[in-house]
């Protein structure tokens, strides 16, 4: 009788210890999943105040993904919004690494002048990685870099009829159509505008997180 009494009160004990465990293990889940996304950040501001520290940099420097992601420190430091790993990655995503060809063309003295002359044109960056991307079109960005009015290419294509003829006809090559957006992140405007849709969304989840947490039980 006492060898049985031991023996259920060492049970007791395990599935005591196990149910604090999971109930722990609960508690933190729910932390977890209910760590709340700031309602109101000003995104612009924080991310135009990280960049202003940067040295040599002006708004619509051309933005690769090394300078996108120390941006995001910043701005999770200083508004408390911790990205979700796959809103991250999704962001990272539509960057360019830093070694990539453009990255290189457009970090150099010249690059950078020129990146300058162009940031402002409809679709700039979106052509000139477009064109990065068609055969001999990296040699012809090189030319154009290097070259004291290699940017009116670009304005030619942003500004004139001809030019959009002429985009249109270098889409034919299957790159791509230079007349509309690549979809990727090249300056800190479109850097603010994708995470306010991250923003957005994350409320948008958190809510219907809130909404079923509510309603199950």
């Amino acid at each position: 009788m006492l060898r049985a009494i031991r023996i259920f009160r060492s049970i007791f004990a395990i599935g005591l210890g196990t149910f604090v465990g999971l109930v722990g293990s609960a508690s933190k889940l729910e932390a977890a999943q209910t760590a709340s996304v700031p309602r109101t950040i000003d995104i612009h501001a924080a991310i135009q105040e990280h960049f202003s520290y940067q040295r040599d940099y002006r708004s619509g420097d051309f933005l690769t993904r090394g300078k996108v992601e120390e941006a995001l420190k910043t701005l999770e430091r200083k508004t408390g919004w911790q990205l979700e790993a796959g809103d991250r990655e999704t962001l990272l995503k539509q960057t360019l690494d830093d070694k990539s060809f453009l990255a290189q063309q457009l970090s150099s003295k010249l690059g950078k002048q020129f990146s300058r002359n162009i940031q402002a044109l409809p679709l700039g960056y979106d052509k000139l990685d477009r064109l990065s991307q068609l055969p001999q079109g990296r040699s012809t960005i090189e030319r154009l870099v290097i070259g004291p009015d290699g940017h009116k290419l670009l304005q030619y294509m942003a500004n004139s009829p001809g030019g959009h003829d002429l985009s249109r006809m270098l889409s034919q090559d299957g790159k791509g159509n230079f007349e509309k957006p690549t979809g990727k992140i090249y300056d800190e405007k479109q850097l603010t505008l994708a995470l306010a849709q991250l923003h957005k969304s994350a409320l948008a989840r958190q809510a219907g997180a809130q909404r079923t947490g509510t309603g199950s039980r």
